[in-house]
């Protein structure tokens, strides 16, 4: 994944624009992310006990969720951003819930994969709540 997002990046800054076929076929996959991250992470999640989040996801999933975008923004006023759209994308970015990757590499350690889905679940939760008005305030 991190290659494909590379990938994109070199061939954005290069001025690469793929031909009209190929681009209906990435828009077509980039679409399908969404929800096969959504199918990997129910299926990661799969047997594991529910519970809520407890003091230590709830800490992890502040930390993740409302520290980091706050870091990144006033890392982007210290660097002297100037454009207002790039500064949003690094913000939201950095609010995006903690991801499927956590419970995966929890491996086997049905603790640790427990851990991780408790802040997968807080985490996107508090995002849909963060991201959201952040996205429209931004854009006015």
């Amino acid at each position: 994944m991190l290659g494909a997002i590379a990938l994109g990046v070199f061939c954005r800054l290069a001025g690469f624009d793929p031909a009209l076929p190929a681009r209906g076929a990435l828009a077509a996959l980039a679409a399908a992310t969404g929800p096969a991250a959504m199918l990997v992470l129910g299926a990661a999640c799969a047997g594991l006990p529910r519970a809520r989040p407890t003091g230590p996801e709830s800490l992890v999933t502040a930390i993740k969720t409302l520290a980091l975008p706050a870091l990144v923004g006033l890392s982007c006023l210290a660097l002297g951003v100037r454009t207002p759209g790039w500064a949003l994308v690094a913000v939201l970015l950095a609010a995006q819930p903690t991801g499927v990757n956590a419970v995966i590499f929890a491996g086997a350690d049905v603790l640790a994969r427990s851990f991780a889905s408790r802040v997968v679940l807080a985490s996107t939760a508090l995002a849909l709540a963060l991201v959201v008005p952040l996205a429209v305030l931004g854009t006015r």
